[in-house]
């Protein structure tokens, strides 16, 4: 099985073709991820993922908006790029907090699991009682009994 190398274009190649693509990002409308890169011959040695592309077009589309007057370099587009996954992280965090609080509160009210009980009392003399009680409750329906 024969391998072919890709031929690698030039590092100065790659960064004009990125930012030439990322100009054309800032300066219209273009969506489509796989034109862009097909069109400025932009491969996975200047975009780490695809993640980095889709994230680059949701820059065209307008999802993320940019205070900048020229179009934004790579290190640009990365740094959001990090702030938008922290802040995604810190929302899925926050969920999970609720999410552990709800079970807290949930067991705290569920009522098979029994609080705790207290400590049993060896009273005698309520032992004592409740056998009297129930020595005199019995002599007694035995009497009306006999009648």
């Amino acid at each position: 099985m024969i391998t072919v190398k890709r031929k690698k274009l030039s590092k100065e190649k790659t960064n004009a073709n990125y930012l030439a693509m990322l100009n054309k990002i800032y300066h219209s409308n273009f969506i489509n991820g796989a034109e862009l890169c097909k069109q400025f011959s932009v491969t996975h040695q200047c975009i780490k993922s695809l993640s980095d592309l889709q994230f680059i077009t949701w820059i065209g589309k307008g999802t993320y908006k940019w205070n900048l007057q020229d179009a934004p370099s790579i290190k640009h587009v990365l740094a959001m790029k990090r702030e938008n996954i922290a802040r995604n992280k810190s929302h899925v965090n926050k969920q999970k907090q609720l999410a552990i609080n709800f079970t807290q509160r949930k067991k705290a009210s569920n009522p098979r699991i029994a609080p705790a009980q207290p400590e049993p009392t060896n009273n005698i003399f309520a032992y004592l009682f409740v056998f009297l009680l129930g020595a005199v409750v019995t002599s007694v329906c035995w009497y009306i009994a006999q009648k």
